[in-house]
């Protein structure tokens, strides 16, 4: 197995824990990799509900309490990581309600099937903040649609784009669970396609994350731009490790050289990069990324 593809999938590992042990689920890093190396190796698209004992006992060890739901959990987001990587490969300018709607229903449908891949017809309160009224949801996203794929929303650095899409997500709470998975593949959906790396937001940060949201809901997004930023340069570093590092000879200096030795990686392995790398600045001003409030 080369570096990269070797990175890649331990990269998609950590993604995975992360978004489910974010809701507290009792889960370990480990216990997600033995998952998602079994059903690599068994090289299986889909698992029925009746197979799932199959991974269970596979995966299992003393002392181990892996339920079938955490095992839904994780392959529902392999499903919609894979997806996501199914619609880069299409090269498709738009980002479709369809899009957003097929992350959600691949994300939650094995733990939630009544819920996913359709708008919440009920209230709902997120840390704080009351999303808006249930009958609004679908025009809003009409409206979220409409911004996602504006000139003005392209014209924006490839983070604070992201970032923004994802802010703007969490802010409408569009489905009655899986909010935050689904805006974090979104975000990722626009970073990926601009070559960057699939992107972890760590749990251990999961109130660092929250203050910055509830920073942008009262007007400053600011805070959950930067928040992001650092995170791209976090998932940067774990793939120019020391072992990169060495066959570069890049010295990091800031975000840029980072995204720069990113892209040497990818062009050693044969990934054709098209796009001319920015130095990204973090925005002085919420007008000036494009918050509308």
């Amino acid at each position: 197995m080369n570096y990269l593809r070797e990175v890649n999938i331990e990269n998609q590992n950590q993604y995975i824990y992360n978004l489910v042990s974010i809701e507290k689920k009792p889960l370990t890093l480990e216990q997600t990799r033995k998952v998602l190396e079994y059903c690599r190796i068994s090289n299986k698209n889909y698992w029925k509900p009746k197979e799932i004992t199959d991974i269970q006992n596979a995966v299992n060890y003393p002392n181990s309490c892996l339920s079938e739901k955490d095992i839904n959990e994780i392959l529902g987001l392999k499903d919609a990581v894979d997806y996501l990587y199914s619609v880069l490969l299409r090269k498709e300018k738009r980002i479709s309600e369809d899009v957003i709607l097929k992350l959600h229903c691949l994300a939650l449908e094995r733990v939630n099937p009544e819920e996913s891949g359709r708008y919440r017809r009920i209230w709902l309160t997120a840390g704080g903040h009351e999303a808006p009224h249930p009958l609004k949801v679908e025009s809003l996203m009409k409206k979220f649609i409409t911004w996602l794929n504006s000139d003005d929303a392209r014209r924006l650095h490839t983070i604070d784009y992201a970032a923004l899409a994802h802010f703007k997500l969490m802010s409408i709470l569009p489905f009655v669970d899986g909010n935050r998975k689904v805006s974090s593949l979104l975000m990722n959906l626009i970073l990926v396609k601009d070559n960057y790396p699939l992107v972890v937001i760590k749990a251990s940060k999961i109130t660092e994350y929250c203050q910055a949201i509830r920073d942008g809901q009262l007007g400053d997004v600011r805070p959950f731009i930067r928040f992001i930023a650092q995170e791209v340069e976090d998932t940067l570093d774990f793939f120019l490790s020391s072992r990169a590092n060495r066959q570069l000879q890049v010295k990091f200096v800031n975000s840029k050289t980072k995204l720069l030795a990113f892209h040497q990686l990818l062009q050693s392995y044969g990934k054709n990069i098209n796009k001319n790398v920015q130095r990204y600045t973090p925005s002085k001003t919420v007008r000036e990324v494009g918050y509308d409030s």
